[in-house]
């Protein structure tokens, strides 16, 4: 991802901006003894983009990370217990995902250095 980035930054300069959007997981949020290998790595990701986006900031570039909760491609097909912990009752679509994406890359041109949950609800904070 670093390197992906860091590629990406001569040409986004040459054409005066230019916006990044990581995607992570909402797990760092709730971290969980089972994966921590996962869990830091995308720890680290979460902070990175906060990092980056204010390093590359003065040159037009937002970077933004979504962190999605459970997602599959067709969220009927998911049983209620896996989704029971989740405040909206059931898993993301990818397509749902996909839109958060979309908006922070195309439309939040006021917004950067952001983790964007999209996770039901599943994970809170102030």
């Amino acid at each position: 991802m670093v390197r992906a980035c860091r590629a990406a930054l001569a040409p986004m300069r040459a054409q005066g901006g230019g916006s990044v959007v990581n995607i992570s997981s909402a797990s760092p949020t709730e971290p969980s003894a089972r994966f921590p290998t996962s869990m830091v790595a995308r720890a680290a990701m979460t902070t990175w983009t906060k990092l980056w986006a204010d390093e590359v900031a003065a040159d037009g570039i937002r970077v933004n990370n979504v962190l999605p909760g459970y997602t599959v491609a067709d969220p009927e097909s998911v049983p209620a217990a896996w989704t029971s912990s989740i405040p909206l009752g059931r898993a993301a679509a990818h397509r749902e995902v996909a839109r958060a994406v979309a908006f922070l890359a195309c439309e939040a041109t006021y917004t950067t250095g952001q983790n964007l949950r999209v996770d039901g609800g599943l994970t809170r904070s102030v």
